[in-house]
């Protein structure tokens, strides 16, 4: 099916997808890009690919089940968000959060940056981590958190707490803080179930989750360099651990 118009109500849906509240409440998010959803576990529910581009993934919507619309170029750049649109994005249901079942799990405390939160993400998968907690945190299906996981969405188990059923979601879990004053964290050994606490670059570990923690744990620096950006030094921390 071809899609000329911006005013077609199909594109008028895929454009409230950049909104939170939209993306909530139709339980749907956007991936863009092929390197994001090129090898999802996830099925898409549509898929929408510009016009000039459709020879370029020809392979890839041959094997696909979901219906396809082709939208004339301006069309798509209109819902792209991306200052150089990729040509293709598909349409995900998003997943309830599964209980907790992994031995080691993430939890991100105060980190607003969508960006952060998809690196973060890719981090994970990359390194072996399957279940991500988020408080007070950027939504993770945010077409920028989306797009910076490249493809790791997919493949997480993400559970959203509040402040009051935090303590419930972790429990059994010994909360470990990556914090600049804390211990070398290639020393430390886990023992049993772990959750490590990430605060934000700004604020770091929230007073309520500080409280909850058995102890924190640092990346040792050399130079004049203080500390590294939240994903950055996430991705290290978990390396570290996932030895």
């Amino acid at each position: 099916m071809l899609i000329e118009s911006k005013a077609n109500p199909k594109i008028k849906f895929l454009k409230s997808l950049h909104d939170k509240k939209a993306r909530a409440e139709s339980r749907r998010f956007i991936a863009e890009g092929f390197n994001v959803i090129k090898d999802a576990d996830l099925s898409p529910l549509e898929i929408f690919v510009a016009e000039s581009a459709q020879d370029k993934f020809i392979s890839y919507l041959k094997a696909q089940s979901a219906q396809i619309f082709t939208l004339k170029d301006f069309v798509f750049e209109s819902i792209s968000d991306t200052e150089t649109p990729h040509g293709i994005l598909a349409v995900y249901e998003i997943s309830k959060g599964l209980p907790l079942t992994a031995k080691t799990v993430v939890v991100l405390d105060g980190v607003k940056d969508p960006g952060n939160i998809g690196a973060i993400i890719r981090s994970m998968v990359a390194f072996g981590y399957k279940d991500l907690v988020l408080l007070n945190s950027a939504d993770p299906y945010n077409p920028k958190a989306v797009r910076a996981s490249l493809g790791g969405i997919f493949n997480v188990n993400i559970a959203v707490a509040e402040e009051d059923n935090i303590e419930n979601l972790l429990s059994g879990y010994d909360l470990v803080g990556l914090d600049m004053g804390g211990g070398d964290i290639s020393l430390f050994e886990k023992k049993g179930k772990t959750a490590f606490v990430i605060g934000s670059e700004a604020h770091g570990i929230s007073e309520g989750m500080r409280k909850r923690l058995s102890r924190t744990v640092s990346i040792p620096m050399q130079g004049k360099m203080q500390s590294l950006n939240v994903a950055v030094a996430t991705g290290i921390a978990l390396h570290l651990q996932s030895k």
